[in-house]
């Protein structure tokens, strides 16, 4: 039932897509990234929470060379295997965490890299998108593009909330849990700019898309040090790696 009402969905969206209404928040990051000059080529995508693919990743499945589509439900990996472009994509069934953590993951030069997460606690003990940080930096391209999506206020159930509340202190380097519930978008972006391996790479440009509600993608732009210059360049950017 969800997999048909959200293919519907699917092709309401993309009718209007097709007409240029409107751009989704997917749209918006790709041509945002164009604008920027940030675009890598060619994309080489890792996508580490894909579902089905028809909520975000068919959005820009079409940009690809290659799509690894990690999804750890079998009956969503299966549908993804068909909303997707099978002469580009490869749909991983297992847990995206774990792969990265244990160097499972199939290349190690993924230009794109898509985490679209709910705000709770799940799986081996992870949390949003929190635990694929530090060891997600080891597989990327020399230019490469981070997408995450944040929640910048959260609502936790009673029973989730000391738990959740924690995790996210952690990460975004708060003095109190409570402080986790509502975040400062400049803070938020600091945050993810002191969890990026400084000593392997500079950050070329970092920006946020609004997303539906209480969420905003995050993107950043990193180029691995001592390499070339990525599709944006330096004396262009309006972000030098350093936020007061």
């Amino acid at each position: 039932m969800e997999w048909w009402r959200d293919s519907l969905w699917r092709r309401a969206i993309d009718f209007g897509r097709g007409r240029t209404w409107f751009l989704t928040p997917m749209d918006a990051v790709f041509r945002m990234l164009e604008l920027r000059g940030g675009l890598p080529q060619p994309v080489v995508a890792l996508e580490l929470f894909g579902r089905h693919g028809l909520w975000k990743t068919v959005e820009y499945a079409g940009r690809c060379s290659y799509l690894e589509h990690y999804e750890i439900n079998r009956a969503y990996a299966m549908f993804a295997q068909r909303a997707l472009p099978r002469d580009r994509t490869v749909v991983v069934c297992a847990d995206s965490i774990a792969a990265v953590r244990e160097g499972k993951l199939r290349r190690n030069d993924y230009s794109f890299v898509f985490a679209d997460s709910f705000p709770e606690c799940f799986g081996e003990g992870y949390c949003e998108y929190f635990d694929l940080i530090p060891d997600v930096f080891r597989y990327l391209a020399p230019y490469s593009v981070l997408v995450v999506n944040v929640f910048m206020k959260v609502q936790p159930a009673e029973a989730e909330s000391a738990r959740l509340l924690e995790r996210r202190r952690e990460f975004y380097g708060l003095d109190v849990a409570e402080q986790a519930r509502s975040l400062d978008y400049r803070a938020m972006m600091k945050a993810h700019a002191r969890h990026v391996p400084s000593q392997e790479f500079d950050i070329a440009d970092m920006f946020i898309v609004p997303h539906a509600g209480i969420t905003v993608f995050l993107v950043m732009c990193l180029r691995r040090k001592g390499t070339a210059e990525s599709p944006r360049s330096e004396s262009d950017s309006d972000y030098t790696g350093q936020m007061s």
